[in-house]
């Protein structure tokens, strides 16, 4: 999904990969020095991202939207208010790679319709964006690159997806423009009923980093004061390293994290991406977490987990080398958003 994500772009994203597995390990990805999104070699086509809200940097308020609901070829894509509804939530699927620089282009695709964001072929100055259902068409197909905290989505016949200001809410392809919040785009992570049901026993843990088995979730120096971060540290079975896993009833299959130490909650700490995460107190919708399994055919308690946070967002360990805070990633997919719980006897 950042001034950490550009530096983190390198090392990014599998799911992107914002990406559920083929195999018993799936891939990861991660975006080039260009900055484009990135998948591991020998991803397949078809593997997906998960399922999205999709901001405009412009109005934070507005998302994509299919216009009134189309269910048909040609309804056209707009910006509307946030409500989470069917036609303003879409899957991101990796396509392939092509061309000489070799580009990895995904499809986007309304969970209402199951039909695909296409660029028009009228001959319009800007190209209009509606669904279409052809996934094998160029038009349908979109590169993903990093800009700060947001993503721009350029189509592989050419244009960047923009709002175009206009008072229909039209939204339509023009050329790059550098400093234009209106082709600016925030990917916010969205649950499915598949995601909505319990995914393992409440119990005390400790969680583990796939990306490093000898590290586990730990809150800073032992704090126990709202707002210590939480980062990843050797094991060593402290107090600050056992949490309490809850079901949280009446939440839609998600789950808070209780610090044993402290008894303070794993917050997400705002609404935006590259966030860090830590301890407070309280278990609003930033304190619930959905548990996604990274392998769907491991037993359940077994494998390893992704941590979506209810307001967007995965867990991710931080690998830059100079710090070991953990924070928000929009697009899963890589080792260092992977979790094991390792039951506790407490």
């Amino acid at each position: 999904m950042v001034e950490k994500m550009t530096k983190r772009a390198a090392s990014l994203l599998c799911a992107l990969i914002m990406i559920a597995s083929m195999i018993a390990i799936p891939p990861t990805a991660k975006a080039t020095k260009a900055t484009k999104l990135k998948v591991e070699d020998g991803t397949a086509a078809g593997y997906s991202l998960g399922w999205f809200m999709i901001e405009t940097a412009s109005d934070m308020g507005r998302v994509l939207n299919i216009k009134a609901n189309s269910p048909f070829n040609g309804g056209k894509l707009i910006t509307y208010t946030k409500d989470n509804a069917t036609n303003e939530r879409f899957e991101v699927i990796y396509k392939g790679r092509y061309g000489e620089d070799e580009i990895d282009y995904f499809l986007i695709k309304a969970m209402h319709s199951g039909y695909y964001l296409h660029r028009s072929n009228d001959g319009a100055e800007h190209k209009i964006v509606h669904q279409w259902n052809d996934y094998n068409n160029p038009n349908a197909h979109w590169s993903i690159e990093v800009d700060g905290d947001y993503w721009r989505l350029e189509n592989r016949n050419g244009g960047y997806m923009e709002v175009s200001g206009r008072w229909d809410n039209q939204v339509w392809l023009s050329g790059r423009k550098d400093t234009s919040s209106a082709q600016k785009w925030r990917f916010i992570s969205t649950s499915t009923k598949d995601n909505e049901k319990r995914s393992i026993e409440n119990a005390w843990y400790t969680i583990e980093s796939a990306f490093n088995s000898k590290r586990v979730l730990d809150i800073e120096n032992g704090r126990t004061d709202d707002g210590a971060n939480l980062l990843t540290w050797d094991k060593g079975r402290w107090n600050n390293q056992l949490f309490l896993v809850e079901y949280c009833n009446g939440c839609s299959g998600y789950y808070t994290i209780k610090a044993r130490h402290s008894e303070k909650y794993l917050h997400k700490s705002g609404s935006g991406n590259g966030l860090d995460i830590h301890q407070w107190s309280g278990i609003g919708d930033n304190a619930q977490w959905c548990l996604e399994p990274v392998d769907p055919a491991e037993p359940v308690g077994e494998g390893y987990y992704y941590l979506r946070n209810k307001n967007g967002g995965y867990m991710t360990a931080d690998d830059d080398g100079k710090s070991n805070y953990v924070h928000i990633q929009n697009l899963k997919g890589i080792d260092q958003q992977k979790w094991r719980f390792i039951r506790a006897n407490v």
